[in-house]
């Protein structure tokens, strides 16, 4: 799926933003050297889908379970004495990638979430995926805690969770929707200057603004323009009015009001949840996630082996942990190493 228009589903929550074009990934069906043919795809999804089935049987076996109440590092005990009692986590990439089927989490993930919320520890969601999906896929998953809020669409939203009925944050959406209102009656004028220079300029082979009342700007830039391109953008970018959804893609990327961010919702969950920022753990995994690891925000950082270099770096800065495992499983890695102490 290419083009601005998937690009901008993405960020209004209607899909999954890591399997974007702009961001250079098709979950589990792109590798780094070029696309899969269509035999090796769906062979690997037959793979995959087969090796669901065997671990599930596994993983609900009573010798299994019982070994597993014996050893693993993130038991009740152990998790009493967790120094964070909050946890916010990205989806794509983080907690979804690398299994089949793509829209559940790994069953061990969906237990590792439920003993959190044995122990007292409170979780909650971060991502542009759209909060009635998060719900659906974290049902489908098995898991039966619910989470202190569901926050989408990159913190444009925000519901909180009971059973399967979902009840708006309303002061926190009206909110974006006055920052919205601002945004369009103090800049409105100047990006739409913006787009049509870079039209008569023949800058952009596709371009968007305001496509679903979000004020994201997505592009595709034209062969051989990307540095004329981002000229005329810097300004919006310079001045803190938005910033790059990808940073560093030059050819085809989304610039957000600065004010849609997943900072933002890290704070209002905190807020619902009464935790401090020294008793929250984030994890995340792109540069869509930077806005969460703000040491102001979360004194525990960890992200998966997949993560970005730029978020690897943050991490590691901030005496967080950069697991050695891919995806769920590496955030459950991490998780257990911050409780080792």
């Amino acid at each position: 799926m290419e083009g601005v228009e998937s690009d901008l589903l993405a960020i209004a929550g209607d899909m999954a933003a890591d399997i974007l074009y702009i961001n250079f990934r098709k979950s589990d069906n792109f590798n780094y050297g070029g696309r899969m043919n269509q035999q090796t795809i769906q062979s690997s999804r037959s793979e995959k889908k087969e090796d669901f089935f065997q671990r599930k049987q596994l993983f609900n076996s009573k010798p299994l379970q019982s070994l597993k109440n014996q050893t693993l590092l993130y038991k009740k005990a152990m998790l009493e004495k967790s120094p964070f009692k909050l946890f916010i986590f990205d989806l794509d990439g983080t907690a979804l990638g690398g299994h089949e089927p793509y829209k559940q989490f790994p069953l061990e993930f969906a237990d590792f979430l439920d003993k959190l919320d044995a122990s007292g520890i409170k979780w909650a969601t971060a991502t542009t995926w759209a909060v009635d999906k998060q719900l659906k896929l974290i049902r489908s998953s098995g898991v039966k805690s619910e989470p202190v809020l569901l926050t989408g669409s990159t913190g444009r939203t925000a519901f909180s969770v009971v059973g399967d009925e979902m009840f708006p944050i309303s002061e926190y959406i009206n909110e974006v929707a006055e920052l919205d209102c601002n945004l369009k009656r103090k800049y409105g004028k100047t990006i739409q200057s913006i787009i049509t220079e870079l039209q008569s300029q023949k800058c952009v082979e596709e371009i968007s603004y305001n496509r679903f009342g979000h004020h994201v700007i997505s592009f595709k830039a034209a062969y051989g323009k990307e540095k004329e391109l981002w000229q005329i953008l810097q300004p919006l970018i310079d001045e803190g009015i938005y910033y790059s959804f990808t940073p560093g893609n030059l050819e085809c990327n989304s610039l957000l009001p600065e004010y849609m961010n997943k900072g933002r919702a890290v704070r209002l969950i905190q807020k619902i949840a009464g935790v401090s920022p020294g008793e929250t753990l984030i994890a995340g995994d792109e540069t869509n996630d930077l806005h969460m690891f703000d040491p102001k925000l979360a004194k525990y950082m960890a992200c998966p082996a997949n993560a970005h270099d730029e978020i690897k770096k943050i991490v590691r800065s901030n005496n967080g942990i950069v697991a050695a495992k891919n995806y769920a499983f590496g955030i459950i890695e991490a998780v257990n190493e911050l409780l080792k102490g």
